[in-house]
């Protein structure tokens, strides 16, 4: 082999050696752009998950609100009978009185 045969094969060896460096690097940047696209996406579901959270903490709260006025309405639904009751009870006294009046 001559050498000018030679020097051509090695510097086509070298640009296919720079042809797969550049390849090696172009997947390296493809890699971190997914890494960076994943971290993205990662973030986002982060953010959902802390949205559903709050919308829980919402309803929680909200529930919590209505077994309060389930429980103020049945306390004053119990006032209610209970003045009811009195009332019941002072009506059975104003007709006994009458019949006591109506006896003498």
């Amino acid at each position: 082999m001559n050498t000018e045969h030679r020097i051509m094969k090695n510097e086509h060896h070298k640009v296919d050696y720079d042809h797969l460096i550049i390849e090696i690097a172009h997947r390296k940047i493809e890699s971190e752009y997914h890494i960076i696209e994943s971290e993205h996406h990662k973030i986002e579901s982060e953010d959902h998950i802390i949205e559903i959270d709050h919308h829980i903490m919402e309803s929680e709260h909200q529930i919590i609100e209505s077994e309060q006025h389930i429980m103020e309405n049945d306390h004053h639904m119990m006032e209610s009978e209970k003045h009811i009751m009195k009332s019941g009870h002072h009506i059975m006294d104003n007709e006994l009185l009458l019949w006591r009046v109506s006896i003498i």
